[in-house]
């Protein structure tokens, strides 16, 4: 098939791309219509479509990997593309996060290079696990950014929960019984349950979680 300047094809994952201009031989220089972003590639490739645009939101819709340095085999992108997910991910709010729906994450975060650079000069480097934490220093807080987050330890961050979510109630297990219960992130645990889902029927988001009502 020939290729020729001006022609349209489409990506397998990033949209579809222009031809700007194309030698005789191999090398194609194509502009990606969503993006902008213009790539040298091979002849061969635009017919596969095995073409990728570093700029197309492919996480979620939101999220892009950017052109720089970092790549995704790094704890950074692990914290980022989970972000994304908590705050992009309707499957992630109906199963394990609810109380993330209206998050989000500030536009420059929205792309990995940016996070990731942000997150080099941030990450403490003392060998403990550090959680990315966006309402410790602002309560309720639901921006990520680096004005507003910061990073806590697996230790501090449990025990900052537990205490956020430290309050009298009394729920119904599936089979009949009441539990009266003080620490919400402890219970959860001791009964196999999701802590988010347990608040979710503690303030009435929803009726039941995994047969626990509200009593």
């Amino acid at each position: 098939m020939e290729i020729n300047k001006g022609d349209v094809f489409s990506s397998n994952f990033c949209g579809d791309f222009k031809i700007i201009n194309c030698d005789k031989l191999t090398k194609v220089l194509i502009r990606f219509i969503d993006t902008g972003t213009e790539i040298i590639t091979r002849k061969e490739r635009v017919m596969s479509g095995q073409i990728k645009d570093k700029m197309y939101p492919s996480l979620f819709g939101v999220g892009f990997i950017g052109y720089g340095v970092y790549d995704h085999k790094s704890k950074a992108y692990s914290q980022w593309s989970n972000m994304i997910r908590r705050c992009y991910s309707d499957e992630y709010h109906t199963n394990k996060g609810p109380a993330y729906k209206s998050c989000e994450a500030c536009e420059e975060w929205q792309e990995f290079q940016v996070f990731a650079a942000w997150f080099d000069d941030n990450y403490p480097n003392d060998g403990l696990e550090y959680d990315l934490d966006k309402d410790h220093r602002v309560k309720g807080n639901k921006i990520y950014s680096p004005d507003t987050c910061c990073f806590l330890s697996h230790e501090d961050n449990s025990r900052i929960a537990g205490e956020r979510f430290s309050s009298e109630f009394e729920v119904v297990s599936p089979d009949g019984i009441k539990y009266k219960g003080f620490n919400q992130t402890l219970f959860a645990k001791e009964h196999g349950i999701l802590q988010t889902g347990l608040s979710s029927i503690i303030i009435g988001k929803q009726l039941a979680h995994k047969g626990w009502t509200l009593a």
